[in-house]
């Protein structure tokens, strides 16, 4: 048994501290390469208005909830996908606009920092991160960065995600016609489409 696990670790390189491959996940891309053409500064007024928004979509979504608790119908999957919105998630969204109002657009804080401000758990943080994804109030990517080590380490590490927040019209149109907020300013609805194209 023990000689077994001694083995396994020593092929994996765990018990000698060197991994055998560095730990990034799939479909991260290198911090500081990308970052330019990723990110976009809000339009007057953008950040308010997605806020309306998803305060809007979590009643829509609380409403759905009753629904199914009350056996009335079942839900669609567009239906579940906002019944799936939480407090937590739109608190999430709101600290994310506020960095993307100061930063012009350039948001990148790490789970902890997000946990910090918001004062929710770690774990419900990246829940709410992956439902306002899923939602499609967010694009999120993933980033590594390389890193100055000695001896047999990982040269490149996991850093802090990249967030910019979006509005995907299809959302709009889960919304029923009573809790969808007024539309965004010509300007900048002007100004997404430009992005967007």
């Amino acid at each position: 048994g023990a000689l077994a696990l001694a083995r396994i670790g020593r092929r994996s390189g765990v018990l000698d501290g060197a991994p055998s491959a560095p730990a990034v996940l799939r479909g991260s891309r290198e911090a500081g390469t990308f970052e330019d053409t990723f990110f976009t500064a809000p339009a007057k007024g953008e950040p308010d208005h997605l806020l309306r928004v998803a305060r809007a979509a979590l009643d829509a979504g609380r409403h759905l909830r009753r629904i199914v608790r009350r056996g009335e119908r079942a839900l669609s999957a567009s239906e579940r996908t906002v019944a799936a919105l939480t407090g937590g998630a739109v608190r999430v969204l709101e600290e994310l606009l506020a960095l993307a109002r100061l930063n012009r657009g350039r948001v990148y804080p790490s789970y902890d920092r997000l946990a910090r401000v918001t004062g929710l758990g770690r774990a419900t943080v990246a829940r709410g991160l992956r439902v306002l994804e899923e939602v499609g109030f967010l694009v999120r990517q993933r980033r590594f960065a390389k890193r100055a080590t000695e001896g047999a380490g990982p040269r490149i590490a996991q850093t802090s995600n990249a967030y910019r927040m979006t509005l995907l019209l299809s959302l709009l149109t889960r919304l029923p016609p009573r809790s969808t907020p007024s539309p965004l300013h010509d300007d900048a609805a002007q100004q997404r489409v430009v992005r967007e194209n």
